[in-house]
């Protein structure tokens, strides 16, 4: 019989702390997708998840607070990298559990988290990260909270890459389709005549 989803144990992510590169430096989780922030889709969607939701951003903050989100910035400095958004999301994590999702995946289900626990509890695994038929998604993954101490070493010997550090871990994974995970990452990949966000933060 399959475990239920534990959603009381389980604290989510909202990844937002990019510089934006391929997005012109336009900050990805506000570029605006259906007449909202990209960021308020996946925080919906992520909203019946797990017990509490958690914004990792490094900028923007007053224009994510507007829309209902409280951003935590990396306690490291210099951007670097979407682990580090994790580390300092697990020093705020009280679950034993994270959930996490990029801010550039609009589409993402609303069962990302039961289909990623169904893969994750089916043996001793510590993570399992999203899959579609043509790649990985790393960073649609739960994780074991446990693993916070291991990242940090990771980060501190100078790592930064998520697969490297996945490398070392009991990993699984789930099947998603394509368009579930469809990243909308540069500004090519945008709705025509979508305009930059204005941000009192900068």
């Amino acid at each position: 019989m399959p475990v239920p989803y534990p959603q009381q144990q389980i604290t989510a992510l909202l990844l937002a702390g990019g510089r934006g590169r391929r997005m012109g430096g336009l900050d990805k989780g506000l570029a605006p997708y259906g007449g909202e922030p990209m960021a308020a889709h996946i925080a919906r969607a992520l909203s019946g998840q797990a017990q509490r939701l958690l914004l990792s951003a490094n900028r923007s903050h007053t224009a994510y607070r507007a829309i209902g989100l409280d951003p935590i910035p990396d306690a490291r400095r210099d951007y670097p990298g979407p682990l580090a958004g994790i580390e300092t999301a697990l020093a705020h994590c009280s679950t034993p559990y994270l959930l996490i999702c990029p801010c550039d995946t609009p589409h993402v289900p609303t069962d990302l988290g039961p289909r990623l626990w169904r893969a994750l509890a089916s043996g001793d695994h510590q993570v399992c990260h999203a899959r579609s038929p043509t790649r990985d998604h790393y960073l649609h993954l739960l994780m074991r909270a446990e693993l916070a101490d291991g990242l940090t070493r990771y980060l501190d010997a100078g790592g930064r890459a998520v697969r490297h550090w996945l490398a070392d871990l009991s990993v699984t994974t789930a099947l998603f389709d394509e368009a579930e995970l469809a990243n909308l990452n540069t500004l090519e990949t945008l709705p025509a005549n979508t305009p930059a966000p204005t941000d009192p933060d900068g």
